[in-house]
């Protein structure tokens, strides 16, 4: 093992060497892009301090035990520890680990099924074991914290011979009772909320506080899940931190399933020691030291599930550890269900290798509200997909360096002060970046905004795709140019509305290839937030989640004071209970724990929720049994709702068999923008301990369903009438075990297994809804169904098809249960094999208006579990449906992997061959704008965003007053349309609708300067006297309001069809308010038309 590591690392020293001899000068993009700092001493050596200092008084006592020859001791120790850290942390930087697309990384198929698995990376050839970074012994880690100590106590002799203390402000998380537990591990021991200084860590920059904190991640009696295991759902743990400043000297390691959380009033300070040996300070996973390959062909880790993480409120201060030693403030590996929110990062100026956050795998997740202060590079790495929000760069030398991605959403970016604000160029300066999208964001005093590869519009050639939306440039020499010097978009351009490089779509059956394309793209007004000075329009709407600052414990009441959350207690009636007794006065924090619920569960408006390290909500029992009558888990609010409601950190899951469940629906529509929503939650079901549908109950099956494996019939429910803000949410199926089998190496594997639910996320809403961040995975039917909806933002959103498809092939096995929600894909599979019939949609969009993907990453990895598909792209044929929209619905930054065709839109199919990015596994394709015709011009032409009050031409005929109603109309067919176009400067707002025996009523809303034309179908009978509707419109911002009434014209020639318009609190120049107008349809199903602008109205055949 010695010889192989010995070996390794001086290969690597090899190849650094030759490169630095082929390059004296540093002329290669290679090494430029890791320059080492002016000054080649170690920050160590320029704060060696005389053995014989006079301590302070008030030093901790493992400095103040220490001897002289101790000093001497460690200071040797740690200076020959940094000096070849930083070597194999540059290593690391240069050659970085990245994601591996095969089987699942750490799985394998039960019984007697072979785990198939591809040796490549997402190179094009076989990456190169990672190299190996340092192992922090026992012996360098005492040594790095006496160092720590001294260096710390010398500076404060020096500079406040006295600390001041100073009161800090609290957080009720301090104070809350601990009464969370985990019913399932059977440890009454374990604790859960964890603070660090309960645990021996002080906080008052002198002490060395690493072990400290490393005891409050990992002490229990029994294990948590860190080395050899490779995942756990019975071990998440909340560790606090109270203000302060903790000194720190090697790797904190933020282990699975754990939430690191300082006070949001006075973040905590992680500093890092002069002495600091190691890569990242906070590390969310740790390669095994010299441990060679794990299961996934990468380098072996701790785990490979990354999923379930948290970080915020935090300052990081690594300006005092060696600038010339490659270390970051956070070494991320993360995936799914993960955040890092509220993070202040404070790194070196340059020149220096410092940088705040290295991620070189993964497949994320949300990041928001972080500050970077200085430091070679802010964000330095790359992941399968992301979403960013809320970013600042202050004086960086590259603000963000993506050195590989598929699809990454970054919203509101403020980038300020640095020479380059993203560099999408990868670590070896020869393979390119996916593509970006960048909303709502500005560059100021800044060189290079965005530097990029030469684009091309060659097919395969990995030119990566840039959307910008609504972006401003502020003194900026080079808004968009490549690496060998080809300007993209000049100097001169002060903003852009949109801009584009790669792949559009403005029609359904033609791919336009831009390498600089600038036009409009309107927004919905109800998506927009506040103005930002220098964006040329308003950006969208977000919100970051309650943290409840100004609370203190006794605001909030524990679950546990009402309910059991003991795994086995039916606590359905208590958890009702101290929702209602609770809602709207206590914020209610749901301890710890699996909540067993037979019922639904109502969240009344007004109610904040708190969960702890996601607390279980699960349903169980025959109400959630039967597909055909499905039924909520968690409904929040109740239809016609309109309040507030605030939810973070639960987790939605089952027990058993529960084909009937909706995990979640949402009925409340929010009083004001966002204040209905949804943080850090998730669906998980099957795969977990306590849930009754593991591989042992469910095993993989290439051959008809398991019996008894049916968990859902809809992970969560939008409604109609309802609007949300989600920010990182993940709907999960489980495609495998969660825990490894045994933690007794670092090898074993997780085993997959087939459960089913049949639906992902289905939104139906009309109200403004925003989406961050959210993922859906392995529903039978459909990930994402958005279905007569309206008015949706939804920023990177990710998917996965199940991976037993097409054995057997969808809806089964709930062939019996389609029809049950609006939106249902018919399933007319006349050809088995057909889009839809052979795998589940990713993306269904139909009947809406107004959507947005702000990102968008789609893959179907599998054929039954084996992958051979995926490199011919036929794991399924079409991974999303667009179709009978209106306008305005559009996607930006689309990925997909792993299909014949990414998009089929109203009859035309837009191949995945026809765009691919790469000639390498996994083959992704990349649009970046999908904006096809829809009912108006071409989108990137412009479009009419407020009527000019002119008359539109009118057609022959006779108008209102003098409606023309026939004396004897002909019989008509049952379905009839009413058109209605809006002239006004105002919209038409559909409020309700009622009908009585109608067989079909369809009615929207009716945007000012647009049409829609809207359906009304009686039953199929002669004697239809009594099928009756009404449509009940409001003119925004008028106070007026009309009625459109849907009626039969009985007498003895029989029933006719005929439409009212009943100016129910509206008034026209030519009609008095209460007028009802009366029209006959024309009979074969044609319109009637009715215009209205503020002067006029018209009513034609």
């Amino acid at each position: 093992m010695t010889s192989k590591v010995g070996i390794g690392l001086l290969r690597w020293l090899l190849v650094l060497t030759s490169l630095t001899l082929f390059f004296p000068c540093g002329l290669s993009l290679h090494l430029s892009l890791h320059a080492e700092p002016r000054s080649a001493s170690s920050l160590l050596a320029l704060r060696d301090v005389p053995v014989n200092t006079t301590r302070s008084p008030h030093a901790p006592p493992r400095l103040r035990n220490a001897t002289a020859a101790d000093l001497e001791t460690a200071r040797a120790v740690v200076k020959g520890a940094l000096s070849e850290a930083a070597v194999r942390n540059k290593a690391r930087l240069d050659h970085p680990s990245r994601n591996r697309y095969t089987l699942r990384p750490g799985t394998q198929l039960g019984g007697a099924f072979p785990a198939t698995r591809f040796t490549s990376s997402s190179n094009e050839t076989a990456s190169e074991e990672p190299p190996p970074l340092l192992e922090i012994t026992p012996e360098i880690a005492d040594a790095a914290a006496l160092l720590a100590e001294a260096d710390a106590d010398a500076s404060v002799n020096r500079s406040a011979p006295t600390p001041t203390v100073r009161k800090r402000a609290g957080y009720w998380m301090e104070d809350i009772s601990r009464k969370g537990s985990w019913p399932f591990k059977k440890d009454d021991s374990y604790r859960v909320l964890r603070n660090v200084k309960d645990f021996g860590a002080v906080g008052d920059g002198v002490t060395e506080d690493t072990a400290a904190i490393r005891s409050a991640i990992n002490s229990t009696r029994s294990r948590r899940c860190a080395e050899g295991c490779n995942g756990s759902t019975l071990h998440n743990t909340v560790v606090y931190f109270p203000s302060g400043t903790y000194l720190v000297s090697s790797t904190i390691y933020a282990i699975f399933g754990t939430q690191m959380i300082g006070n949001p009033n006075d973040p905590p300070v992680i500093l890092g020691a002069p002495s600091f040996v190691g890569l990242g300070v906070f590390s969310t996973d740790e390669y095994v030291p010299n441990g060679g390959t794990g299961p996934d062909g990468n380098a072996n880790e701790w785990y490979i599930n990354t999923v379930r993480s948290a970080i915020r409120n935090f300052k990081f201060d690594i300006t005092q550890t060696d600038p010339g030693a490659y270390i970051c403030a956070i070494h991320y590996q993360v995936a799914q269900a993960t955040s890092l929110s509220n993070v202040e990062f404070n790194v070196g100026a340059p020149p220096t290798t410092q940088q705040a956050i290295f991620a070189e795998n993964g497949s994320g997740g949300v990041m928001s509200d972080l500050t970077f202060n200085g430091g070679n590079f802010g964000i330095y790495g790359g992941s399968q997909q992301f979403t960013a929000q809320r970013l600042k760069f202050r004086n960086c030398a590259t603000a963000v360096q993506l050195i590989w991605d598929w699809g990454w959403t970054w919203k509101s970016i403020d980038i300020s002060g640095c020479t380059t604000g993203f560099k999408l160029v990868s670590e070896d300066g020869t393979h390119h970046t996916g593509s970006i999208l960048l909303l709502d964001s500005t560059f100021t005093n800044t060189g290079t905004a965005i530097l990029t590869f030469s684009a091309t519009k060659e097919l395969a050639k990995g030119t990566t795709g840039i959307t910008l939306d609504n972006v401003a440039f502020d003194n900026v020499q080079s808004p968009v140019v490549d690496t060998e010097g080809k300007v993209y978009l000049p100097a001169s351009v002060g903003s852009v509305d949109t801009w584009v490089l790669g792949p559009i779509y403005s029609d359904s059956r033609v791919r336009g290839d831009s390498l600089s394309m600038t036009f409009t793209t309107d927004r919905e007004k109800s998506l927009l937030g506040s103005s930002r000075s220098g964006l040329p329009k308003l950006p969208f709407f977000e919100r970051a989640r309650p943290q409840y600052e100004n609370e203190g414990a006794a605001s909030f009441v524990h679950m546990k004071d009402y309910a059991k959350g003991d795994g086995s207690t039916d606590d359905t009636e208590a958890f009702q209970k101290a929702l209602n007794d609770n809602a709207g006065s206590k914020i209610i924090f749901v301890d710890a724990g699996s909540y067993i619920l037979t019922d639904t569960i109502t969240v009344p408006a007004g109610a904040r929720i708190v969960g702890e390290a996601w607390s279980q909500l699960v349903a169980l029992g025959d109400n959630f049994g039967d597909a055909s009558n499905p039924r909520p888990l968690l409904r929040v609010g109740k239809r016609g709702d309109v309040g507030s409601v605030e939810i973070q950190d639960l987790l939605f899951t089952s027990k058993g068999p529960t084909p009937g469940t909706v995990l979640v629906e949402w009925n409340i529509k929010a009083s004001s923008p966002g204040a209905a929503g949804m943080w850090d939650s998730h669906v998980r079901l099957g795969g977990a301990e306590g849930t009754e549908l593991t591989s042992k109950q469910c095993p993989p099956s290439t051959s008809g369903t398991n019996s008894g494996c049916s968990v859902g019939s809809l992970m969560m429910h939008i409604t109609p009438g309802s609007s949300a803000l989600l920010d990182n949410v993940w709907l999960w199926l489980a495609d495998r075990g969660i825990g490894g089998p045994g933690w007794e190496d670092g090898t074993s594997n997780m085993v997959q297994m087939s459960v089913y639910v049949s639906r992902g996320l289905l939104v139906e809403s009309t109200d403004a809804t925003w989406l961050y961040g959210t993922s859906s995975e392995h529903a039978v039917m459909y990930q994402y169904n958005f279905w007569k909806a309206r008015n949706v933002f939804a920023g990177m959103i990710q998917s996965e098809s199940p991976y037993y498809q097409p054995t057997p092939k969808p809806p089964a096995p709930f062939a019996g249960s389609v029809g049950k929600f609006a939106g249902d894909w018919e399933y007319d599979c006349q050809n088995s094999d057909a889009s839809g019939c052979d795998a589940s949609w990713a993306l269904l969009v139909r009947n809406s208006t107004d959507i947005f993907i702000a990102g968008a990453g789609l893959y179907s990895w599998f054929t039954t579990y084996t992958q051979d598909c995926v490199d011919k792209m036929n794991c399924q044929q079409s991974l999303i449906l667009v179709e009978d929209n209106f306008e305005h619905v559009r996607i930006h930054n689309l990925i997909t992997v792993g299909a014949v065709n990414m998009i089929e839109s109203d009859g035309y199919k837009i191949k995945s061959a026809d765009n691919l990015a790469v000639d390498f596994h996994p083959y992704w394709s990349q649009i970046s704008v999908f904006d096809p015709i829809q009912n108006e011009p071409d989108a990137c032409e412009g479009r009419l965003t407020e009527p000019n009050g002119d008359d539109p031409q009118q057609t022959d005929g006779s108008y209102p007053p003098a409606l023309p109603v026939g004396t004897n109309p002909p019989a008509l067919p049952n379905k009839n349309y009413l058109s209605i176009v809006n002239g006004s400067p105002y919209n038409f707002k559909l409020t309700s609708t009622h009908t009585n025996q109608m067989t079909g009523f369809e009615w929207h809303d009716i945007p000012a300067g647009e049409s829609r034309q809207n359906m009304f179908e009686y039953r199929a009978t002669s004697y239809a006297v009594d099928d009756k509707g009404e449509a009940y419109y409001e003119i925004e911002g008028t106070g007026k309001t009309f009625v459109v009434l849907i009626r039969t014209d009985y007498d003895n020639d029989g029933d006719h069809f005929l439409a009212k318009l009943d100016y129910r609190g509206l008034s026209t120049d030519d009609a008095a308010e209460g007028t009802i107008y009366s029209i006959y349809t024309s009979g074969g199903g044609h319109d009637i038309e009715w215009y209205q602008n503020p002067d006029w109205l018209a009513i034609s055949r």
